[in-house]
């Protein structure tokens, strides 16, 4: 029984590590491939100034229209591509050369639109000065939808 411990040795961790090493060696030798090809390498340029995201909808300036003939009120409206209802559209109203009794207020905002159509009312606006033309930019509040402004209604107004 003495010579049976005396054969068993303890193997240093020096000794494992070698051994594992000598082993992991050996398994990958064993796989690499008989020939060796050149890489393949694929390779592109991007534009220093490329497009990041698209517009999602391409936007009209819709009719001009009086309510009624005798009344100072004005209809503008924008049509939208795809016809979605929701989509937020932004107005800022402008006068120009002339001077207005009651210039609206707010003169910027915005509407949502119902199946395409964005609709803006203005009060009642009365001029007893001069003329001139009240001008009404819109565009898309997200500029995600689209940029601002997209188009602008002119109408000629006050005294003629």
């Amino acid at each position: 029984m003495n010579q049976v411990n005396q054969n068993k040795k303890k193997i240093s961790r020096r000794d494992a590590i070698k051994l594992l090493g000598a082993v992991t060696g050996a398994t990958v030798l064993a796989n690499l491939p008989t020939k060796w090809n050149t890489p393949e390498i694929a390779s592109g340029v991007l534009p220093a100034h490329a497009q990041t995201s698209q517009t999602l909808f391409t936007a009209t300036c819709g009719p001009f229209s009086d309510l009624e003939p005798d009344t100072d009120q004005l209809t503008f409206s924008i049509l939208i591509d795809p016809p979605l209802s929701g989509i937020v559209m932004r107005w800022d109203i402008s006068f120009t050369n002339a001077e207005y009794d009651n210039p609206l207020s707010p003169t910027s905002g915005t509407v949502a639109t119902v199946n395409g159509l964005a609709t803006l009312l203005t009060d009642s606006i009365t001029s007893t000065f001069g003329q001139g033309s009240v001008d009404v930019f819109w565009g898309f509040d997200n500029p995600a939808n689209g940029q601002f402004p997209v188009c602008t209604q002119s109408v000629a107004w006050g005294l003629v």
